[in-house]
């Protein structure tokens, strides 16, 4: 696993395939996805901290709930130290993040908020095996608020314009 996680970071690749790079960047440079042609190329650990950084908005929803349960903490140490070390044991990294997910599905009915947080750092410490678990704590976000605040999500989804977005214009 360790000559996989140095062939991410230094691949030439990329490098032998310009032609491959150009293509990427034609078609998603300055777009919301250019992220992922700079970081999952050149630095899988910058996904990872991008990844801990957003699930950590979101711990404090599950903490406050659950304060004797450290298995999300524990999911997000576990990514932290894989982004500062490289060090990579999948069996770690797989059981961090299904700890954290159990941790989530054992939260009440009516603290689903909690359970989001929870799932965020599950997905987070995934991002050490694979870029794209990095977008579960987005996801998860967005059932937080959802989960917080139904109603407003609900208005914003059925506000103005075919487009479903409230104009910044309106009064």
């Amino acid at each position: 696993m360790q000559w996989h996680m140095e062939h991410a970071r230094r691949c030439p690749c990329l490098s032998r395939d310009e032609n491959l790079l150009e293509d990427l960047k034609k078609r998603y440079a300055g777009t919301h996805q250019d992220f992922w042609i700079w970081y999952t190329t050149t630095d899988p650990r910058a996904v990872g901290l991008w990844a801990a950084d957003c699930a950590e908005h979101l711990l404090p929803y599950f903490e406050e709930k659950y304060p004797q349960d450290p298995r999300p903490r524990d999911a997000l140490r576990t990514l932290r130290a894989w982004v500062q070390t490289g060090e990579f044991r999948m069996a770690v990294i797989r059981g961090t993040s299904l700890a954290a997910h159990a941790a989530a599905k054992a939260v009440k009915k009516e603290e689903r908020a909690a359970g989001f947080g929870a799932h965020a750092a599950g997905q987070a410490v995934g991002t050490a095996h694979v870029p794209t678990h990095a977008l579960g704590p987005v996801l998860y976000s967005l059932k937080l608020v959802a989960a917080l605040r139904p109603t407003d999500v609900k208005n914003a989804s059925h506000a103005g314009g075919a487009n479903g977005y409230a104009s910044r214009d309106a009064s």
